[in-house]
C-alpha cells in the first residue's frame, strides 16, 4: 500500500502534469488524430490524456502515486468522469522491474508499453521509450530515451519520414540528441542544455546545425550512419 502525504508527492508546490492532450472541445480524439499518437496511447479512446515522467528517485514507487493524484485532481476540477482519462507514465530510463511486478505490470503486444491488472492502476499505463518499436509515430518519445541505440534508431526513423518537414535547425538538434552517449545522457548539465537551444536558434549559415542539407530521405539513413559515427 502507498501512503503519502502531499509534501511527500509534491512538497510546497501545486501539482504538475507534464503532458496534457485533449481535443479542443473536450470531445474523444478522432480516428485520426490517435493515428499520430504512440503506442499503447492511440488505441485509447480516452478525451483527456495526461503524461508525467517517472525521474529516478529514492523511493520509486512514488512516481506512480504521484500520477495517480494528479490524475484525481484534473477529474476534479476539470469534470471528467474516470474513463475518459488515461494516465500514462513516461520511462526515458529503465524501470524498477520489482516495482512493475509488485504493481502489476505486464508487457503488452506492443514494445514497452506495460498495462497493470490491479484496479488502481487500470487507467494508468507505462511506456518505457528505449524499448517502443521505431515507427514514426513512437520515434518523437524514443528519441529521449537513454539507450544511445534507441536515440539513433528513432533520430533515423524521424528522418527517413521527414517528419513534419523538419526545419534545419531541429534537425540539427536531433542530431546532437542521438550522437549523445549514456554517459552524457546522465550527466546532462546546463551547458549542454544551452548548446542544444544555441543549434534550435540556427547558425546564419549552414554549419552543424544542418548536417544533411543536401540529403535526399532516401538516402539519409547512410548519412546519418556516418555522421554519428562521427561523433
Amino acid at each position: 500500500m502507498m501512503i503519502y502525504s502531499y509534501e511527500e508527492l509534491f512538497g510546497s508546490d501545486s501539482p504538475k502534469i507534464d503532458i496534457l492532450l485533449r481535443s479542443r472541445d473536450g470531445r474523444k480524439l478522432t480516428f485520426l488524430q490517435r493515428m499520430f499518437l504512440p503506442d499503447g496511447v492511440r488505441q485509447s479512446e480516452a478525451a483527456h490524456i495526461i503524461m508525467n515522467f517517472a525521474y529516478t528517485e529514492e523511493d520509486n514507487r512514488r512516481p506512480f502515486a504521484r500520477t495517480l493524484v494528479c490524475g484525481r485532481y484534473y477529474r476534479e476540477s476539470a469534470e471528467v468522469a474516470q474513463d475518459d482519462l488515461l494516465l500514462v507514465m513516461l520511462f526515458p530510463q529503465e524501470p524498477d522491474r520489482e516495482i512493475l511486478a509488485e504493481f502489476g505490470y505486464q508487457p503488452t503486444k506492443d514494445p514497452g508499453i506495460y498495462r497493470s491488472d490491479l484496479p488502481l492502476f487500470r487507467r494508468q499505463i507505462v511506456m518505457v521509450f528505449g524499448e517502443l518499436r521505431n515507427a514514426l509515430r513512437n520515434a518523437p518519445f524514443k528519441l529521449f530515451a537513454r539507450s544511445q541505440d534507441s536515440r539513433q534508431g528513432a533520430y533515423k526513423t524521424l528522418l527517413r519520414f521527414n517528419f513534419l518537414g523538419m526545419p534545419a535547425p531541429l534537425r540539427g538538434v536531433m542530431a546532437k540528441i542521438a550522437a549523445l552517449t549514456e554517459h552524457d545522457v546522465d550527466n546532462f548539465s546546463e551547458e549542454m542544455n544551452e548548446s542544444l537551444l544555441d543549434t534550435l536558434k540556427g547558425p546564419p549559415g549552414k554549419g552543424d546545425a544542418e548536417p544533411f542539407a543536401d540529403t535526399t530521405p532516401e538516402k539519409v539513413a547512410d548519412e546519418v550512419e556516418q555522421y554519428l559515427q562521427q561523433k
